[in-house]
């Protein structure tokens, strides 16, 4: 099969903090707008970080890479203009 990339697409791994994790498991689904894109790879509690102690790191496939950024800039744009976060988690 010339051209084929290999049966398991690359991935990229991302991290995110929030203030509750509470039911998350490593291996959960990780969906934008209702699509897996990957999954939870590990949960860590960081205790330096009070306000949001919970560091989760997800592999998720890179064919995605374009919609995540895009998505992580509109939210800081909106922090920015708003002064308030657009997700609570």
């Amino acid at each position: 099969m010339s051209g084929t990339t290999g049966m398991f697409p690359p991935k990229i791994s991302l991290r995110s903090y929030f203030d509750n994790a509470s039911g998350l498991r490593m291996g959960a689904p990780v969906r934008l707008e209702g699509v897996d894109i990957g999954n939870v790879e590990a949960i860590h509690i960081i205790r330096d970080n009070p306000q949001t102690p919970v560091e989760v790191t997800m592999k998720v496939s890179s064919k995605y890479e374009l919609c995540v950024a895009q998505r992580l800039s509109d939210v800081a744009e909106y922090r920015r203009c708003t002064g308030r976060n657009l997700c609570r988690y």
